[in-house]
């Protein structure tokens, strides 16, 4: 530090102590925007469909799954499933993307359920909600998307085998508007 503080110093006449003050005294202004930016889409990653794990999924696909929302112009806030039953609804998020996880906690179902039903829309992938943590039970998931009552919202299934340029385009329709 004390080379480059004597290189600034000798190029710009600023030494580090004042090049951190001038920093500070904008970053307050030029950054909050970037800090306090919160995405409109909810992205649940629920850690026991981790690659290795008993539900393991392709790591890949999750990626891919990102990726084509980043690509789309929006990068989504992910979320474990706690933090998902806690702060993701469908005012804050209303798009919610729930790939490759076809075993969660028997409470993160439900409060899917609930999502969507307040009016959040849901993309979710085949294969996903199958069992819940408690046991390894069947959830009534198919039989949920089979019967179609979901309240305000809406519920969309994508295939895990999609490429990233096939999902790019098909997840730009739902997209939320910018506020």
């Amino acid at each position: 530090l004390g080379g480059m503080n004597i290189m600034l110093s000798e190029a710009t006449g600023i030494t580090v102590p004042q090049m951190k003050a001038q920093l500070n005294a904008i970053a307050g202004t030029a950054l909050s925007a970037i800090r306090n930016r919160r995405s409109r889409i909810a992205y649940l990653f629920a850690y026991n469909n981790g690659p290795g794990l008993v539900f393991g999924g392709d790591a890949r696909n999750y990626v891919d799954f990102f990726d084509a929302f980043v690509f789309a112009g929006e990068t989504p806030d992910v979320y474990g499933e706690e933090i998902f039953r806690r702060d993701v609804t469908p005012e804050k998020y209303p798009l919610l993307v729930v790939p490759m996880t076809p075993c969660v906690d028997p409470a993160t179902y439900e409060h899917f359920k609930k999502y969507v039903a307040a009016g959040g829309t849901a993309i979710v992938t085949d294969g996903t909600f199958l069992r819940t943590t408690t046991r390894y039970q069947s959830t009534d998931f198919e039989n949920y998307l089979k019967k179609g009552d979901f309240g305000k919202g809406k519920v969309v299934v994508f295939s895990s085998k999609d490429e990233l340029k096939d999902l790019i385009g098909k997840v730009r329709e739902y997209m939320p508007e910018q506020a």
